[in-house]
């Protein structure tokens, strides 16, 4: 009888734990990451903001990597479409390229990088989410369904070494993030 009452005990203590990682945890850092590229955006909560290279003298983490960038964006939908527009480094400069979309609870409803479909080429998405207008269809743009109307945006890049990353930094200038408007 004592072991089932701890094992009630500690299935109950685990659920709870599990529940508050899943629906708490995402969502405070989630929030964290929006106000912090909002502030950066002056108020825009669709835009990019593009972390800084690793150079000398920047260490925000230990063992930060100086072929490594990394691009953040919130991505909110509510009633919109949002598009965003990245170009693809080459062969002869980049190593990996990848586009990563994040739920409100940080989990990844759609990822693709430049080793499959694709491949190394610019690429435009269009995000709907649950609440977008179902009837738009953009020739030659990859359409990607948000389950939510809050999302975040990640583009990473990785660089075949540190001497082409102002390359790498010129085609993360170009990404753009903004909201669709129809013309007739």
């Amino acid at each position: 009888m004592k072991n089932l009452i701890y094992l009630i005990i500690t299935s109950f203590f685990s659920l709870v734990s599990y529940l508050f990682l899943y629906f708490f945890v995402g969502n405070i850092i989630f929030g964290i990451a929006y106000d912090r590229a909002k502030e950066k955006n002056d108020g825009n909560e669709n835009a990019i903001w593009h972390n800084p290279p690793a150079v000398p003298g920047y260490e925000p983490v230990n063992h930060t990597s100086p072929d490594i960038v990394y691009s953040y964006s919130p991505v909110i939908l509510n009633d919109d479409i949002i598009i965003v527009e990245a170009e693809v480094p080459e062969d002869s400069i980049s190593a990996y390229w990848s586009i990563s979309f994040f739920q409100e609870n940080s989990t990844n409803y759609y990822a693709s990088n430049d080793h499959g479909e694709g491949g190394k080429k610019y690429r435009k998405y269009f995000i709907v989410g649950p609440n977008s207008p179902k009837d738009i269809d953009l020739p030659g743009a990859i359409r990607v369904e948000s389950p939510t109307n809050k999302n975040a945006l990640i583009l990473r890049y990785i660089a075949k070494t540190a001497d082409f990353m102002p390359e790498i930094e010129k085609i993360r200038q170009k990404v753009k993030v903004y909201k669709y408007e129809k013309t007739n």
